[in-house]
């Protein structure tokens, strides 16, 4: 899993988030290695983001919905 993981925006989306910033990632990637970096970046997130829904049993982002969510706890 990256530093940032998709584990929370999967979570977010599922909860009725019409979008999630993904955060820092891009902009390391360009300042390390330009376009192609961001590009990369952008990439992994997209891989590990599908392998999250994948494991969720959501085939696209707008199936994504509160059942994709555990609760632990009460209330």
């Amino acid at each position: 899993m990256a530093a940032y993981d998709e584990a929370p925006t999967c979570s977010k989306l599922a909860l009725g988030a019409a979008g999630v910033g993904i955060g820092r990632p891009q902009g390391w990637g360009l300042a390390a290695f330009g376009q192609e970096g961001v590009e990369a970046v952008l990439d992994i997130y997209a891989r590990e983001l599908e392998a999250i829904m994948r494991q969720a049993g959501t085939p696209t982002v707008a199936a994504i919905g509160a059942r994709a969510v555990l609760h632990r706890g009460g209330a």
